[in-house]
């Protein structure tokens, strides 16, 4: 049995989110084109990286230039990735519930075990979360189906974000 507490909280929240069924063979990019989202939100993934890697070197410098260099490279990279989001338009608020891995939702139609979709969801502070997913559970409810998703493929960045707003701890704000 883990250790690990995140897969088991849950946080119920009204947040900007849409989603979009995909085919079975669909990758993060088919996700992106399914919501409709700028082309450029592609390089969201990898902008991330160098935002992580960045913070990552400078911790470890003793040489007040290079760090002094290094954050400013730093902001530049998130100064690109903050133009990026400010292009991409916000879904309508609808109940979610959200995991360190995964998001629930109801839908009008069910969907079936196995089946892909593209998620957009808004966390507070505008932190767009991205991804393809996978349906783990669809059951009939009154208001229709409740919908079960594992995130797939999220950046290091979106998981860490998803994971620290599912446990209800700090804002994240990087």
């Amino acid at each position: 049995m883990s250790d690990d507490r995140r897969t088991s909280v849950r946080r119920q929240a009204l947040l900007p989110f849409a989603w979009r069924a995909l085919p079975d063979d669909a990758s993060t990019a088919d996700a992106i084109r399914a919501l409709d989202l700028p082309a450029p939100l592609a390089l969201q993934s990898r902008l991330a990286e160098l935002d992580e890697e960045l913070r990552r070197t400078t911790a470890a410098l003793p040489d007040h230039r290079v760090l002094d260099a290094l954050r400013a490279l730093d902001a530049k990279v998130s100064v690109l990735e903050e133009a990026i989001f400010a292009t991409v338009p916000t879904p309508a608020p609808a109940p979610v519930t959200l995991s360190a891995d995964g998001v629930g939702f109801t839908a009008a139609e069910a969907l079936a075990i196995g089946s892909r979709v593209a998620v957009h969801l808004v966390l507070p502070v505008a932190q767009h979360v991205i991804g393809l997913g996978c349906v783990r559970h669809c059951s009939a409810e009154p208001q229709g189906y409740g919908i079960g998703v594992e995130l797939l493929e999220l950046d290091a960045q979106a998981a860490r974000r998803l994971t620290r707003y599912a446990i209800g701890g700090r804002r994240d704000t990087d």
